[in-house]
């Protein structure tokens, strides 16, 4: 999987998970959804039913300060569309688009920084090793 890749699809899942607890959810909803028509337009009502689950899902984690519950959202999301950002690498740059025109822009200021693109960089040498992580990371010596 490539990486940049990988970044837009933690990004675009964030986002849309973001928007789940907004009144922006419903245009958001709908651009996520002509994401999967281009790409996959059999499944695509399916996608738009299981986003408005997943929505009703943030919406009790945020009533409960349940963060867990929206990272879990989140890694699904992140999985559904670096799977489908990989199917077909084309997608990406509309994908960007979109998240750069209409979903990231519909987010409250605090989540469009919350969103902000993060870069990491490393360079092992010798025996190092080296441990980044966006998110939380628990590492374990066996």
């Amino acid at each position: 999987m490539d990486a940049d890749l990988s970044a837009l699809a933690l990004k675009g899942a964030s986002t849309m998970v973001a928007l789940m607890a907004t009144d922006a959810w419903e245009k958001a909803k709908v651009a996520c959804g002509s994401l999967w028509r281009r790409a996959h337009p059999e499944r695509a009502d399916g996608i738009e039913a299981e986003l408005t689950e997943a929505r009703a899902n943030v919406l009790e984690a945020r009533m409960g300060e349940n963060k867990a519950l929206e990272e879990a959202l989140t890694l699904v999301w992140q999985n559904r569309l670096t799977n489908i950002l990989s199917a077909d690498p084309a997608l990406a740059d509309q994908f960007q688009q979109l998240l750069d025109e209409v979903l990231i822009p519909a987010l409250p200021a605090g989540e469009r920084t919350r969103i902000a693109k993060i870069e990491m960089n490393a360079k092992a040498t010798g025996h190092s090793r080296i441990y980044q992580a966006a998110r939380d990371q628990h590492i374990r010596e066996s």
